[in-house]
């Protein structure tokens, strides 16, 4: 889990730079342009963001994970937790903080319970 939030993380901050001269309307792509990549350690900056909306949706509904949900909302600024990204700021949600690794790690440990991992469950219901 922490390879692949270290991974996550530096992705993300590549994905930064590479997208620091794109305009604002940058999360207002439609759902098909996310290409799922073959693996969490190849993924592109557009889908570890959906990835990473898609997680806090399941944080959010998973009664063990609702109140790390609740804190990652609050420290994300959230306006609304049911729509995660109005007011979205890139910087709250960075994978390397720990309240958003608290509850990351959550989620996927209710996936291990129920004899599942996140990423294939990510992978089969968002084909390449």
């Amino acid at each position: 889990l922490q390879h692949s939030l270290l991974s996550v993380g530096a992705r993300q901050r590549r994905g930064e730079k590479e997208q620091a001269g794109l305009s604002s309307l940058k999360w207002h792509r439609p759902a098909e342009e996310v290409v799922t990549a073959p693996s969490t350690a190849t993924m592109g900056l557009i889908e570890v963001r959906a990835y990473q909306v898609w997680l806090y949706g399941l944080a959010s509904r998973l009664s063990a994970c609702r109140g790390r949900a609740a804190v990652f909302a609050t420290s994300a600024g959230m306006t609304d937790p049911n729509a995660p990204l109005k007011g979205y700021r890139e910087g709250r949600w960075d994978p390397m903080l720990p309240v958003w690794q608290e509850m990351e790690a959550c989620v996927h440990l209710q996936a291990r319970k129920s004899g599942s991992e996140t990423d294939a469950v990510w992978r089969r219901s968002h084909p390449a």
